[in-house]
């Protein structure tokens, strides 16, 4: 809801997305919009993924984050997943911010 009051408020060209294939990993939502840069329109992009604990006692470990296994939250999947959007043609021409 916070991407779509974005893209009103700020009276923005916008898409938003969930499940777009090219953006691998950070697929729970896309949001694209134009801006205005150097006297031409660029398209912007803005991938998430979402993760969540699947109960209350649930503990995300050092070990969950920094291994090289293909964990839930190991943060070597969402990089390689990251430069591999990256590369994708829909964002190819783009930005996609951090």
């Amino acid at each position: 809801m916070l991407y779509l009051q974005r893209g009103l408020k700020k009276n923005r060209n916008f898409e938003l997305g969930t499940e777009i294939g090219e953006a691998h990993k950070f697929d729970d939502l896309v949001f694209k919009y134009t801006k205005f840069v150097d006297g031409k329109d660029k398209n912007h992009f803005i991938i998430l993924q979402s993760k969540h604990k699947t109960t209350l006692d649930a503990k995300i470990t050092y070990k969950d984050i920094f291994t090289d296994a293909n964990t839930n939250f190991g943060l070597v999947k969402y990089y390689n997943a990251f430069q591999k959007a990256k590369n994708e043609k829909l964002f190819r021409d783009g930005v996609i911010e951090h």
